[in-house]
């Protein structure tokens, strides 16, 4: 529900409505849980376990499947990991063009990054705090290039606090 509520707040600012003015919330569906555009685009939030009967889209995010408590359950985890692939997953409107974006820290040998990769079929952004090489990513228009040290968000989390991290 937080990312939701945020979510709704960056679409009613007024810099997006400057970037992107045609975007409107609708009126008869503006939840904290649910909200729709006037175009009929819609954000649905839910949990895992949670109800996702009857709602489907083009875009599925997972942020954090595991909580960093629940990964160190065999049971947790794997309840996860059944909701993801038999209900979560199953949602995406046209699995021709659609995409599933999984986010989230390695928490587990376990986990669902480990379980999908296992699959196969997915891309991986792996993207450490301090890169271990040099690496470019290119996705679309988007070309980032990172040399060997260079920290990931250095304004959050500089060379200091990492060392401190790391000790």
């Amino acid at each position: 529900l937080k990312h939701s509520m945020e979510c709704r707040a960056v679409i009613t600012s007024g810099w997006y409505q400057n970037l992107f003015p045609a975007t409107k919330l609708a009126r008869d569906q503006n939840e904290k849980r649910e909200f729709q555009t006037t175009a009929r685009g819609f954000r649905f939030a839910t949990s895992v376990g949670g109800t996702v009967l009857g709602s489907g889209g083009n875009f599925l995010i997972v942020d954090d499947l595991h909580s960093a408590e629940g990964a160190r359950s065999d049971t947790e985890r794997e309840t996860g990991l059944r909701w993801f692939d038999q209900t979560f997953s199953s949602r995406l409107n046209d699995k021709a063009r659609g995409a599933i974006v999984v986010v989230g820290q390695r928490l587990h040998q376990a986990d669902i990054t480990a379980h999908l990769l296992e699959r196969g079929g997915w891309t991986h952004l792996y993207t450490p705090a301090v890169a271990e090489a040099r690496t470019v990513y290119s996705f679309g228009k988007v070309h980032r290039e990172r040399e060997a040290g260079d920290i990931l968000h250095p304004e959050r989390e500089g060379e200091a606090l990492i060392a401190e991290i790391r000790t």
